[in-house]
């Protein structure tokens, strides 16, 4: 992405001449690969032209195509997902203008309007259709769902409870937030729960609008002596039985599995990780996306888990990964020079690996709350989504 301004495409012939010109990174109109010039819409990576195929797609019934949203750039403004697009082309029943999408916003499951933030503006962005590809399974679970099982585990939560509230009013820093997803795991101990918290996560996201979302996650063996196979199994379950949810905005839910490398557990982890991830997408095909590296940025290593992200782009599966999450300048350029599929937060690039970056073309996952809250930016003013889009 080059951090260029989208033109319109509001003329009579735009339809076709995004048909005709596009000739971006894996662009689904013109069937292209690699192909420089990107789309004369876009100009980056024909992430518009693929959203404007979906859409399409989905308007008309027809089969959509396998990855088909694998160039979308988006970030995370609170609970705000953004991608940036120029669709001013498309009917009017799904949106108008540029694209400014939320994420997680539905108060009625998560928050209140935050303070700042106009009603009609609040209920506009809740309103419009979504698509959501940075969303960890164990952190979008519903309060109501965790609480429900600490309630049958006979676990108290208020000190949880509280120290969480704490933690939003304070901010908390990486280690926290990973301490948080560990206990998680420790509640969510049996295959019932695993298809529980997927299912209300992904209801959840149909409520709030979100057409399309990738959830990732990493395959562990469970409490009750289940394997890290069934485990995925148990998500893509779950999956399966919400496909097709009608949201609000009338379009129906769609949801992948990207399979998650944690790169604090070390190389023979990853390894397996990544097995369970091809064995799942040769059983389910497309239902699993790809793969993402992801954990604890101060632990492990990009060397460690380097041959199994190869045995994964051997697999032919698309990956994302965690990047720059905190200074480490040296795994930075590495993970440029291998070149993923996307990269999420980017936060501590110097800037010739910025640069770099942009100019290899690599779609962003941005996410802005969630790099203020753990101190990876300053404050959202601060935030480098200015850089790549100044309006």
């Amino acid at each position: 992405m080059d951090g260029q301004r989208l033109e319109k495409a509001n003329s009579e012939d735009g339809t076709e001449r995004v048909q005709k010109s596009c000739s971006g990174r894996h662009c689904l109109y013109c069937k292209e690969d690699e192909v420089p010039g990107g789309c004369s819409v876009t100009r980056d990576s024909s992430a518009a032209c693929n959203m404007l195929m979906l859409l399409k797609l989905k308007l008309s019934g027809k089969p959509r195509p396998h990855n088909f949203l694998e160039g979308v750039v988006q970030i995370s403004v609170g609970s705000c997902f953004v991608p940036i697009m120029g669709l001013k082309h498309l009917p009017r029943k799904l949106l108008v203008g540029k694209t400014w999408q939320i994420r997680r916003s539905n108060s009625r499951l998560h928050m209140a309007r935050p303070d700042g933030v106009p009603e009609d503006m609040w209920a506009y962005c809740q309103a419009l259709p979504k698509a959501e590809l940075h969303t960890h399974l164990h952190g979008s679970v519903p309060e109501s769902i965790i609480e429900e099982l600490a309630s049958e585990q006979s676990l108290d939560v208020t000190s949880a409870r509280e120290a969480l509230r704490e933690a939003r009013s304070r901010g908390a820093s990486l280690s926290e937030c990973f301490a948080v997803f560990d206990a998680l795991h420790e509640l969510v101990n049996d295959l019932s729960a695993v298809r529980r918290i997927t299912a209300g996560s992904l209801a959840a996201f149909a409520a709030d609008n979100v057409c399309y979302v990738e959830l990732r996650t990493t395959p562990r063996a469970l409490r009750d002596g289940s394997s890290a196979e069934a485990y995925l199994e148990a998500v893509l379950e779950a999956m399966r039985g919400a496909e097709g949810a009608t949201t609000p905005c009338g379009l129906p839910l769609l949801s992948r599995l990207v399979v998650s490398v944690d790169r604090a557990r070390g190389s023979a982890a990853a390894e397996a990780a990544v097995r369970l991830a091809l064995a799942c997408r040769r059983r389910h095909g497309d239902w699993v996306a790809g793969l993402d590296l992801s954990g604890d940025p101060t632990k492990g290593s990009w060397e460690e888990v380097l041959p199994a992200l190869d045995l994964a782009r051997r697999g032919r599966l698309r990956v994302t990964v965690h990047a720059a999450e905190v200074e480490n300048p040296e795994e930075s350029a590495a993970m440029l020079r291998w070149r993923p599929d996307r990269m999420g937060h980017v936060c501590c690039m110097s800037q010739e690996q910025f640069d770099a970056m942009l100019r290899l073309g690599i779609p962003l996952e941005l996410c802005l709350t969630s790099n203020v809250v753990t101190a990876s930016v300053d404050s959202v003013q601060a935030h480098h989504f200015a850089t790549l889009h100044p309006d």
